[in-house]
């Protein structure tokens, strides 16, 4: 499901600043976890993963953690002395063997970007690893009031589908009454016209109720009630569901797709129909429920 939390809490007393902490989701049918880290919390990055993963199971889920120092905490910019050394050498020697005068100066060194780097603050490691869980957990607070709320309006929307097959059910099963009746008197019908008069009626009548039982769908439209039933238990029962009535949603399909192939009645095949739209819409929505 489609969810956004955000926070942002004090690093602490020694580290005057604050770390902001933003997660948002959209639908997918896996957990895809996508994290963008200050590089001093890579060390963490393991622990954020398995922090999201015991909270989300489906869904492309992507955390940014942002670190906002005060000036005094900012990393001091060190220069590579070594490098720089080297730097002079070659030009010394660049000189002496093109014999040309002058000075080396110092604003030769100002182009070379892998001279100078960041002293790395040491005391960012352990001391921030609680305000970072705590951040997440603030943020995921949010996120999941978040998703809660979209969660009540998919199940919602999924209960009126629900309805709209348990109707269309009923409707099938009067249908099926009436059509295996209709299916009984017309085979009868048509075995009369063809034997002429030569009427076994103990075997026409026979061989009617055979054929007629064959497209009987009664079996398939008392599953499909029951599967109903069990997807209506399901959404009652809250997380860790979607997987569940994903399933379920597959053997209601099977129903209503037997009860299309097995009727040669136009209208019963009609309301099948209309019921796999309901079941199709329905598997669209479990996509986004966990």
């Amino acid at each position: 499901m489609t969810g956004f939390g955000a926070a942002t809490v004090p690093l602490g007393a020694r580290s005057r600043g604050s770390l902001s902490v933003e997660v948002k989701s959209v639908n997918q049918r896996f957990l895809d976890l996508k994290l963008s880290l200050p590089k001093e919390y890579v060390v963490w990055e393991g622990e954020v993963r398995k922090f999201v993963q015991d909270r989300v199971g489906r869904g492309r889920v992507e955390i940014y953690v942002s670190r906002s120092v005060t000036p005094s905490e900012r990393p001091r910019v060190e220069i590579d002395e070594e490098l720089a050394q080297a730097y002079v050498l070659q030009w010394r020697k660049l000189k002496r063997k093109l014999r040309v005068g002058g000075e080396i100066d110092l604003s030769l060194l100002k182009g070379i970007p892998d001279l100078y780097r960041p002293r790395e603050n040491s005391t960012v490691t352990g001391r921030e690893r609680s305000v970072l869980l705590r951040g997440l957990s603030t943020a995921f607070t949010e996120f999941n009031r978040a998703r809660a709320r979209e969660g009540a309006h998919l199940a919602d929307d999924i209960r009126r589908r629900i309805d709209a097959l348990e109707s269309l059910a009923g409707g099938m099963a009067a249908r099926a009454t009436a059509s295996r009746e209709d299916t009984r008197r017309r085979i009868e019908e048509r075995m009369r016209e063809l034997l002429e008069g030569k009427v076994d009626e103990s075997r026409v009548v026979q061989e009617a109720a055979f054929q007629a039982e064959r497209g009987d769908v009664t079996e398939e439209i008392v599953r499909l009630r029951s599967h109903l039933g069990g997807l209506r238990d399901l959404l009652d029962r809250g997380d860790g569901i979607g997987k569940r009535i994903d399933f379920l949603l597959q053997e209601v399909q099977r129903e209503v797709n037997t009860v299309a192939a097995k009727s040669s009645d136009l209208r019963l095949t009609q309301l099948a129909v209309e019921a796999k739209g309901e079941v199709e819409k329905i598997r669209e929505q479990v996509q986004n429920i966990e």
